[in-house]
């Protein structure tokens, strides 16, 4: 049996956090420890996790500031591969296991091939919609967001691959998903130059440069109850978004030269009406 850590990222969540480790505890899978990093929570929301984790008796680390999604993961995944972990899932408060064997099933889809880095489930969102797998935006889409954003509102926008069929694919959602320590420690843990969004192209892009492989695995589900109108500012979402996008062309997308120019005065020109355009 593969020791296995879930990491949660705490950020005035604690509701969340408590359901997500109810679940978590429920699970049939006896080699796992449990995580929680508050990432810079409000005095009243920190008090709530750190009473949640004393009376569940688990680990809580307490981050002074929020330094964002990655740097703040890579707090619990540092110090549960220190304690042996062989794998770190990653998993959001507001993410429920409510299969009993999700750990057993995805840790097995994990480790049953050595080429295997990254697995993700098929993952179900509040309004019932498959969030798994993915694949990553062309050129044309990227370069073109407007059309792309209208795709989306319509519901025409195909990002999202058939969540029927198992096998490698090219992303997984970041909500909950499982990663080999091994591999952690190989890419230097999660890029911290973003604080929040992009983070699944810049991981995929990292396992596609060691050619190894993510796996989607269809067998267990996770519930993520995740509801953006909960989230602050839509416009400071959107800020980070289109920073985060621009780190990921220029350090990981393999564009150069003119192409590369057009695709970041795309994005500079996004972040301007977004600017003019959003409160």
């Amino acid at each position: 049996m593969h020791k296995v850590a879930a990491v949660i990222l705490n950020y005035n969540s604690s509701e969340d956090s408590e359901k997500c480790i109810g679940y978590l505890l429920l699970q049939d899978y006896k080699y796992m420890d449990i995580v929680i990093i508050d990432n810079g929570s409000n005095p009243i929301e920190k008090k709530k996790i750190e009473d949640v984790c004393q009376k569940a008796k688990l680990t809580l680390i307490c981050n002074n500031e929020n330094k964002g999604f990655s740097a703040g993961n890579n707090i619990g995944i540092k110090y549960s591969i220190k304690l042996g972990a062989e794998a770190i899932l990653i998993i959001n408060p507001d993410v429920e296991l409510r299969d009993k064997k999700y750990i057993s099933i995805i840790t097995k889809a994990l480790f049953n091939n050595d080429q295997v880095v990254v697995a993700g489930s098929d993952i179900i969102d509040a309004e019932g919609n498959h969030q798994n797998p993915l694949r990553e935006l062309n050129y044309w889409e990227d370069l073109f967001w407007l059309i792309d954003i209208l795709c989306k509102k319509l519901f025409f926008w195909h990002g999202y691959i058939d969540y029927n069929s198992n096998g490698f694919v090219e992303k997984l959602t970041g909500c909950c998903i499982i990663l080999k320590s091994t591999f952690l420690e190989k890419i230097g843990y999660l890029d911290e130059g973003v604080f929040l969004y992009c983070e699944e192209p810049i991981l995929a892009k990292a396992v596609q440069m060691r050619n190894q492989k993510m796996l989607y695995c269809n067998e267990t589900i996770a519930y993520h109850m995740h509801i953006a109108s909960q989230k602050g500012s839509s416009k400071l979402r959107l800020m980070k978004m289109i920073d985060s996008r621009k780190y990921y062309l220029e350090k990981y997308s393999g564009y150069h030269g003119l192409a590369l120019k057009m695709l970041l005065t795309s994005r500079n020109l996004q972040r301007k009406f977004y600017e003019l355009t959003k409160r």
